[in-house]
């Protein structure tokens, strides 16, 4: 009963459901992806900032993609959305990405001083994205938003279209 009722509500918002399911969708990704890396599981990766794909991304972008399927590309609300995305992926790839580093040269700085009377609370890993980690993440969140509106057959026959160009890309080889 209260799955019918929450399925029947995620359905009626799409807007909200597309960008929060990217989210979840990267930050699964972003798991499985540090999985394949280190080899253990550790589940703090799946709220954790930084790294390869951002969900950062994966949200804004499925947030635009869900604005522009729902109430068109010449709406105004697109238009802000995706000025609002722009400022998310600049920043996530600048500022927090510069912060990271910081993090990680103090953190280095720290443990050469050997000080355990002066705890700092710097963040495990770095919570800026590389640009690649960046389009990953844009990447997640339009497919999803795409699933989310039933857009998907597009995107079936578009990556049917590459698969073909690049199979016979290599074939020529």
């Amino acid at each position: 009963m209260l799955w019918d009722l929450l399925k029947g509500w995620l359905a009626d918002h799409k807007l909200i459901t597309a960008p929060l399911t990217a989210c979840g969708v990267a930050q699964f990704v972003k798991g499985v992806h540090m999985y394949l890396k280190e080899r253990c599981w550790r589940w703090s990766w799946l709220i954790s900032d930084g790294g390869m794909p951002s969900a950062h991304s994966a949200m804004v972008t499925a947030m635009v993609a869900a604005i522009g399927f729902s109430l068109g590309y010449d709406s105004e609300e697109f238009a802000l959305a995706l000025v609002f995305a722009l400022i998310v992926l600049h920043d996530a790839m600048g500022v927090r990405r510069l912060a990271g580093k910081h993090s990680r040269l103090l953190k280095s700085l720290l443990r050469e001083k050997d000080n355990p009377a002066n705890p700092v609370d710097l963040p495990e890993h770095p919570v800026g994205h590389t640009p690649y980690e960046v389009l990953a993440g844009a990447l997640i969140g339009i497919l999803v938003a795409s699933m989310v509106f039933d857009r998907g057959p597009a995107w079936h026959e578009a990556l049917r279209h590459i698969a073909r160009v690049t199979f016979r890309h290599h074939v020529a080889l």
